[in-house]
C-alpha cells in the first residue's frame, strides 16, 4: 500500500533557502520569544521524569532540534531525529544539538531499548500511520515514551461540549472560516491532524500487557508572528500581545473547568517499566494522573 507523506520536505527546504521562511526558522532559536515561552511551559510538565545523563530520543524534532536542545539544557543526553534534517544539520553545526539522524518515525533505525525515554512532541498529528510510530518509539525505549499532542476535541455524548462546539462553529460560519465536520482538521502542508485520546493510549498499553501510564493536560494558543515577540515586553505592542496570549489561555482554562471544552494539549507517559516512587510522587505534585491499569488475569 502506498503511504502518503505530507509536504514537509518542501517546507523545510524553504526554511533554509527562502529568506522570509528562514527568518521564521531563526526566530525559533530565540529563548526570549513568546513562542519559546509557549513550548517551554508545555515541556516543563515532564521535568519529574528527567534524570541527569539519561539518554533520550526526540522524534519529529526538525525545528533546529528544539526539543533535544531543551533536554540538553536540563542535563539530559539526547539524540534528535526527523525525516527532514535540513535544520538539524545547521543545529548540529551551531552546537545546539549533540547528535542527530534522519529517521522515519514509523520505522526507526535503532535497536530495541536503545534509549531511556523517547519524546514525541507535536509529531504524531503529521503522520499517516501514527500508531506505528508509537509502537516503534515503545520498542526503542527502556523506560517510557512521552507523547505531547493536540487533544481530541470531539465531545461524544457530553452535552455542554457539544453545545459549545456548535456555538463556536456557528461563529466560524458567520466569519467565513473553515468548519470541518466532527471537529476533524487539516494543515496547509497536507496532513490530517491526528489528535490523541487518553483512553486509546491506555488500550495501546493493555494490548501489549503493560499497565502503567500517566497523563496531564494543558492549554495553549498561537498567534501569527508570535515568534518575533519578546517576553521582556520592552514595547507596548509586545505587552499587549503577551497579555492577549495569556488571556486566551486563561479563558480556555476557565471553559475547561466548567466542562465546556477539552484541554488543547494532552501529555502522556507510556511507561515500559515501573517508575520509581519518587518519580510518581513528583508527577502527582505537578497534577499528573498516574494510573496502574488492570492486569490481564488470564496471562
Amino acid at each position: 500500500m502506498d503511504t502518503f507523506y505530507d509536504k514537509h520536505d518542501k517546507q523545510y527546504e524553504a526554511y533554509v533557502n527562502n529568506e522570509k521562511q528562514s527568518k521564521i526558522a531563526e526566530a525559533w532559536l530565540n529563548l526570549e520569544s513568546l513562542d519559546y515561552w509557549r513550548h517551554n511551559r508545555i515541556l516543563n510538565l515532564i521535568k519529574p521524569i528527567l534524570k541527569q545523563n539519561e539518554t533520550w530520543l526526540t522524534i519529529g524534532d526538525g525545528r533546529y532540534g528544539s526539543e533535544a536542545a531543551w533536554l540538553k539544557r536540563h542535563d539530559v543526553v539526547c539524540h534528535s531525529s526527523d525525516m527532514h534534517t535540513n535544520l538539524l544539520e545547521l543545529a548540529y553545526k551551531k552546537g545546539i544539538v549533540d547528535s542527530f539522524s534522519k529517521q522515519n518515525a514509523e520505522n526507526l533505525n535503532f535497536e530495541a531499548n536503545s534509549f531511556d525515554y523517547v519524546l514525541i512532541k507535536e509529531t504524531l498529528h503529521h503522520l499517516p500511520r501514527p500508531w506505528l510510530a508509537i509502537y516503534e518509539a515503545y520498542r526503542v525505549c527502556k523506560k517510557g515514551v512521552v507523547i505531547i499532542e493536540p487533544n481530541d476535541t470531539y465531545a461524544y455524548s457530553h452535552f455542554l461540549k457539544k453545545f459549545f462546539i456548535s456555538s463556536k462553529n456557528l461563529v466560524k460560519n458567520l466569519l467565513n472560516k473553515k468548519v470541518y465536520k466532527d471537529e476533524y482538521g487539516f494543515e496547509e502542508v497536507g496532513n490530517f491532524i491526528y489528535t490523541i485520546n487518553m483512553r486509546e493510549l491506555e488500550k495501546f498499553l493493555l494490548g501489549i500487557h503493560k499497565t502503567r501510564i500517566a497523563f496531564n493536560n494543558i492549554n495553549d494558543h498561537y498567534f501569527k508572528k508570535i515568534e518575533y515577540v519578546s517576553t521582556k515586553n520592552t514595547t507596548l505592542k509586545e505587552k499587549a500581545i503577551c497579555l492577549k496570549l495569556k488571556s486566551a489561555i486563561l479563558i480556555k482554562d476557565f471553559l475547561c473547568n466548567l466542562g465546556f471544552l477539552n484541554y488543547s494539549i494532552g501529555e502522556a507517559i507510556l511507561f515500559k517499566e515501573k517508575p520509581e516512587k519518587l518519580i510518581v510522587h513528583n508527577l502527582k505534585k505537578m497534577k499528573w494522573n498516574y494510573k496502574h491499569l488492570p492486569i490481564n488475569p488470564y496471562l
